[in-house]
């Protein structure tokens, strides 16, 4: 079964403890129904927090927004973000006790990981793409991620 779930200008925090009057249009821990959920941003700015949480879904974001998406406390990520790159702006940060399994590639404007070896990150073959001038401490190298992909600087 596929969620297809749009969200506009705001900022959400989601965690396990989430009540059912949190934003209708996130998606909360699917991990225990494995079901898989599409995320579209259309027209606006977004900032995503997920705190000890387990979530499945793909991101889409149109060319007129943008999304802040943090990842903390034990949160676990399946899916991609901005496979299209058409996101006027993405911003993912990875605390070292998160997760992101990816799905497919993911194109990120500003990426950041506090675990600088990407142990947090199993890419399955797929790549993440960040921008150089808005990921500095990258230092605009290619680094191999676990799952054979890699994290490049989008050319």
């Amino acid at each position: 079964k596929n969620v297809r779930s749009e969200i506009g200008i705001g900022i959400h925090e989601i965690t396990k403890t989430t009540s059912s009057s949190a934003p209708s249009a996130l998606p909360r821990s699917t991990s225990s129904d494995n079901q898989d959920s599409e995320v579209f941003v259309l027209g606006g700015k977004d900032a995503v927090m997920y705190t000890n949480t387990d979530f499945r879904a793909d991101i889409f974001i149109d060319n007129q927004s943008t999304l802040k998406l943090k990842l903390e406390n034990g949160a676990h990520m399946t899916g991609a973000v901005n496979t299209d790159n058409t996101a006027k702006s993405v911003t993912l940060t990875l605390a070292k006790d998160a997760q992101w399994i990816l799905t497919d590639d993911s194109h990120i404007m500003s990426f950041s990981d506090e675990d600088l070896a990407f142990r947090n990150i199993q890419s399955n073959g797929h790549n993440i793409y960040y921008q150089k001038n808005a990921s500095t401490i990258l230092g605009g190298m290619t680094y191999d991620l676990p799952g054979g992909g890699k994290l490049m600087p989008e050319y």
